[in-house]
């Protein structure tokens, strides 16, 4: 399994971490393979580079991280004060904006703060009583926020490693984190079906997305960061008020879990994708559903929005892909030639050309004005996700086998 991806500030490398016990580093422009980081007797389980790109952490289930040379392939050195007698997993790993520290979280329920010139250990978080499952820094890089499965959230001071104050509130796991850009608020994500909004100043929990009845399986926030819209399997996505937490409404018309959501670039609808076949479109000023788009006869996994918001593609395990006109929602054709389900679907930065992930070991590269297929790829496996490079010219694409493609489109 290649289980984590990083990719260089200048676009021009990826760094992969893999259950074999290696990262890769590999050229973008070619897709060739520069070296292999070989060194952990374990499972890497996440990779992150430094802002100035030159040198790549590592955390694996060996209970280290390793610190690599990004231009040579060469160890720097390991950061080995985990006790393989008591942790099993380094799975988080982040890097202060300035280069200078590194932070991790392990299962044996601390985080630990790392001089990333000297390698020295500054001093270990400790407090959580399971598994640090996640770990964000703020953008001025003085505090930490980890998400645990203590059902707890803690803040830390980056600068004495003294704990600011525990977020205590969840009644299940707290698998996901997300601090705003301002650095002002605090939103976690929980398997007890809620979201909460916390005040990073005080600790305070400002209030809970309280409402679902299911897991909330995608969350997104509208570009103007004063609303939330949460898609759950539940059959209903609701947006919330991010300024007082109140829910404006939900949205009740799907009859199967709502799998994707998408915001238009003017932050004024929503588009929701769905197992009950369909997709929906929602006007977010008052709620209301503009209109249906029907036509696939399988679940609906993938929605991708044109940067012009004029048009909408989806990807469903009918093995078909529709586009369609966003202002009358009309079909305006189908996309056929995948012998098996969709799985992923990205458009270039451009919006002329649409890209697909199948199940039939293929990859498609498609036209969306005319609908013709332009070229493909062909895998060993199935298929399952993709990507486009900024330049539009790299499309990368995710095989079941593990491999990852870099493929570059010529002569169109």
């Amino acid at each position: 399994y290649v289980k984590a991806v990083a990719i260089t500030p200048n676009g021009k490398q990826v760094v992969s971490a893999s259950w074999d016990s290696t990262l890769k580093v590999w050229d973008l422009h070619s897709g060739a393979e520069r070296f292999t980081l070989s060194g952990h007797s374990r499972s890497v389980e996440a990779v992150v580079i430094t802002p100035d790109g030159k040198q790549v952490v590592s955390a694996s289930s060996d209970s280290t991280l390793k610190v690599w040379d990004l231009h040579s392939g060469a160890e720097r050195f390991t950061l080995s004060g985990y006790s393989s007698e008591h942790s099993r997993w380094v799975g988080a790993v982040a890097i202060t904006p300035d280069g200078k520290q590194v932070v991790s979280a392990s299962d044996d329920n601390t985080l630990k703060v790392w001089n990333l010139e000297s390698g020295a250990e500054r001093f270990t978080l400790s407090g959580h009583s399971n598994w640090v499952q996640a770990v964000a820094i703020t953008s001025d890089g003085k505090q930490v926020v980890s998400a645990s499965r203590d059902n707890t959230l803690k803040v830390w001071d980056l600068h004495c490693g003294a704990e600011r104050f525990t977020l205590r509130g969840h009644s299940d796991y707290v698998q996901a984190v997300a601090i705003t850009p301002d650095g002002k608020q605090v939103v976690s994500a929980s398997g007890d079906n809620t979201l909460k909004v916390w005040d990073l100043y005080s600790g305070a929990e400002r209030f809970t997305l309280t409402g679902h009845s299911h897991w909330v399986w995608t969350v997104a926030i509208t570009p103007n960061g004063k609303q939330v819209v949460s898609a759950s399997g539940d059959n209903t996505l609701k947006v919330w008020d991010l300024y007082s937490g109140a829910e404006r409404f939900t949205l009740t018309e799907h009859s199967r879990s709502v799998r994707a959501v998408a915001i238009t670039p003017d932050g004024q609808q929503v588009v929701s994708a769905s197992d009950d076949n369909t997709l929906k479109v929602w006007d977010l000023h008052c709620g209301a559903e503009r209109f249906t788009l029907t036509g696939h006869s399988s679940y609906v996994r993938a929605v991708a929005i044109t940067p012009d918001g004029k048009q909408v593609v989806s990807a469903s395990l009918d093995n078909t892909l529709k586009v369609w006109d966003f202002h009358c929602g009309a079909e305006r054709f189908t996309l056929t030639g995948h012998s098996s389900s969709v799985r992923a679907v990205a458009l270039t930065p451009d919006g002329t050309q649409v890209i697909s992930a199948s199940d039939d070991n293929t990859l498609k590269v498609w036209d969306l004005e005319s609908g013709t297929e332009i070229a493909r790829f062909s895998g060993d496996g199935e298929l399952y996700c993709c990507a486009v490079t900024p330049d539009g010219v790299t499309i990368v694409a995710g095989e079941a086998s593990g491999r990852v493609h870099f493929l570059r489109l010529e002569g169109v």
